[in-house]
């Protein structure tokens, strides 16, 4: 543990070499594993976070050099957005890409830097949110930078992984109702969101998910985006 926390120490590494390395380690040092208190797996979860703050401080320090200007209009071309005129209707098509892409997805965002349409479409979505709803554009960043599950305790993990499966199915059935207007579609939408937010908020985790989930509620209440 010594030596992997001086690596980590020295800041050469990438997300994947952390995440790969915080992954092994909790493998074998959960408490269930270990038949301990769970001290050591405490301190790889706090040597992990450490280290994930110091490449966002890094990541945030790259981008603040060198700022690329966005262009709403060169989105729309590349993802082939259709020419709709309001910023809820233009991060409703971003999102429908996002989840259509798995970008929700850790292991598929990993390879973000390799792949320019999943870059344009978190770019996308993380515009239109800034303009249409600047908390919720805060929370999707939060969303979108978690990269591993906040459970530790193996008997809530269950209901964490159904809380996330029906976030997901729920969200996809919201960004069909934007598209079609099926009405089925905004009521399944609806009730697996709301289940889903339930669960989260019982497992008491601040996971980006809840807020996700109270965001697309919100939007159902709305209605429609016609553009």
């Amino acid at each position: 543990m010594e030596a992997i926390e001086k690596l980590l120490s020295q800041g050469k590494y990438s997300r994947k070499d952390l995440l790969s390395i915080y992954r092994f380690l909790c493998k074998h040092t959960h408490p269930d594993i270990r038949k301990d208190g769970g001290e050591l797996f405490l301190r790889v979860r706090k040597v992990y976070e450490e280290a994930l703050e110091k490449l966002k401080l890094k990541d945030s320090a790259a981008q603040s050099k060198s700022p690329s200007p966005i262009d709403p209009a060169q989105f729309s071309r590349f993802l082939d957005i259709p020419r709709i005129q309001t910023p809820r209707a233009y991060l409703f098509s971003a999102l429908r890409l996002y989840f259509l892409l798995g970008l929700h997805s850790y292991k598929v965002r990993a390879t973000v830097g390799k792949n320019e349409r999943y870059t344009m479409v978190i770019q996308a979505v993380q515009y239109w949110a800034d303009r249409y709803n600047p908390r919720f554009s805060e929370e999707f960043r939060r969303f979108n930078e978690r990269i591993f599950q906040p459970v530790t305790d193996l008997r809530k993990l269950k209901t964490y992984a159904l809380a996330k499966r029906l976030f997901l199915s729920g969200a996809e059935l919201f960004l069909h109702y934007q598209e079609t207007g099926r009405d089925i579609s905004r009521k399944l939408a609806e009730e697996k969101l709301s289940t889903s937010l339930t669960l989260l908020e019982r497992l008491k985790l601040d996971d980006p998910a809840e807020s996700f989930a109270r965001f697309l509620l919100v939007e159902i209440e709305k209605g429609r985006e016609t553009g």
